[in-house]
């Protein structure tokens, strides 16, 4: 009996450790999403997205207590926004958003693609919020890699001037 449950035990390893992602299962999340970047980097992004649900799917839930979810629902989101799939990439960056390590909400690239992807479905009134974050947190210069409309939507309705 007693072998039984050493080897029960051995093979269910504990996935949080205070709160935490136990350090096994956070290697393994962090090598997988790095694993991720380079496959998308060489211009695989259905074969990098399959690799980053896998790393999101071993995260335990509820998921948003986990910083590591932040990263992953941002890349899967990526995914999603760059098909002009905006409904379907808001969850993932509405839920990086409200993680509760608070690196989503301190992120200004999540803020301005959160805010993109809002203004893209017609939520004007939070998207000028998230983009107004993006644009206090970085400066104007931080739009010029995504189109022009989300820095002028900013400047159009709450009178900025940039160069």
């Amino acid at each position: 009996m007693a072998l039984f449950a050493r080897l029960r035990n051995g093979r269910r390893k504990n996935k949080t450790v205070n709160g935490m992602l136990s350090p096994d299962l956070a290697r393994k999340v962090i090598q997988k999403t790095a694993k991720g970047n380079r496959v998308e980097s060489y211009g695989y992004a259905k074969r990098a997205e399959k690799i980053w649900r896998r790393a999101y799917d071993a995260i335990p839930e509820p998921k948003n207590q986990f910083e590591q979810s932040v990263w992953l629902e941002i890349f899967l989101g990526d995914v999603f926004f760059s098909s002009n799939a905006y409904e379907e990439a808001l969850p993932y960056y509405r839920s990086a958003y409200s993680n509760v390590s608070g690196k989503g909400k301190s992120n200004s690239y999540l803020q301005m693609r959160l805010g993109a992807c809002l203004l893209e479905t017609g939520r004007h009134d939070e998207a000028i919020d998230h983009l107004w974050h993006a644009y206090k947190m970085e400066d104007p210069q931080f739009f010029s890699g995504t189109d022009a409309k989300y820095l002028d939507y900013l400047k159009n309705n709450l009178n900025l001037s940039y160069t």
